[in-house]
């Protein structure tokens, strides 16, 4: 989950918010985080960023509520979800990345006061994001898949991954299209391939499928989710559609699925 990258199913939607760095608009200056005193405890830090990058998303819908629900909803995710966990992690920061968890504390404050998502988009918030990841991928124990995206598939996915908190760093090799990594869960005993499944839809079926995780990455840009996997089969999906973009998410051509952007794995 971070908050600073465009990620997640509308490309102008509720995903916005679980990226600490892409949101669009806003901007945002730095503010003086008030925040408890680290005790550098890596292992209770770890737990504290996990909950956080694999936080359930707020509960609105952000292309058909209102600008004031939309607004009450930031608020009441900050205080009820974020801040909550960030209290936890800034208590127990290494030194390392006390400053910049401490800067994304701040950033948690100012939503509940606020409910304005979009001041994620400030450069600082993305680069603390980026700053506490590359350290949590080093020190905390998580498993890491390297991804890259191109137009229309998905390469280095493995056909097997153990369970546990995974890291999936993705990079987006095309020139112009946005590419998804949305992951599925199978329901126990489905056994159809997944694009049997989708067809030609831009919706998995709920009855077969659970949506563990879901980002979005530019062209030519880069971005990551962490997941908790249990043992099953899973899918990887791009639902992007061919030519979308952010004022036009409905693309002028088929979801990228239906090009055979799709890759299947087993977790043990």
């Amino acid at each position: 989950m971070q908050v600073a990258s465009v990620s997640r199913r509308a490309l102008a939607g509720s995903m916005l918010i679980l990226t600490l760095t892409a949101c669009g608009g806003g901007g945002g200056s730095s503010v003086s985080p008030a925040s408890p005193q680290s005790q550098g405890d890596v292992q209770a830090y770890c737990e504290a960023k996990r909950a956080f990058e694999t936080a359930p998303s707020p509960a609105v819908d952000f292309q058909s509520a209102s600008p004031e629900e939309v607004v009450e909803a930031g608020k009441s995710y900050a205080a009820t979800t974020l801040l909550p966990i960030f209290d936890n992690l800034v208590a127990t920061a290494p030194p390392e990345v006390l400053d910049a968890s401490k800067l994304l504390h701040s950033g948690m404050t100012r939503l509940q006061e606020t409910g304005d998502f979009f001041l994620f988009n400030a450069p600082e918030y993305g680069a603390a994001q980026a700053a506490t990841h590359l350290f949590d991928r080093e020190n905390c124990g998580w498993g890491r898949v390297n991804l890259t995206t191109t137009d229309y598939a998905f390469e280095g996915v493995p056909e097997t991954l153990p369970a546990g908190t995974v890291s999936f760093d993705v990079t987006n090799r095309s020139d112009t299209e946005i590419h998804e990594m949305a992951i599925l869960k199978k329901a126990d005993g489905v056994t159809e391939p997944i694009q049997e499944l989708l067809g030609p839809s831009a919706i998995a079926p709920p009855e077969k499928t659970t949506l563990v995780v879901d980002g979005l990455a530019q062209p030519g840009s880069s971005s990551y989710e962490v997941a908790d996997l249990q043992p099953g089969n899973y899918a990887m999906v791009c639902f992007v559609h061919v030519g979308a973009t952010h004022q036009n998410p409905q693309g002028d051509g088929p979801p990228h699925h239906a090009k055979g952007m799709v890759a299947e794995f087993t977790v043990n």
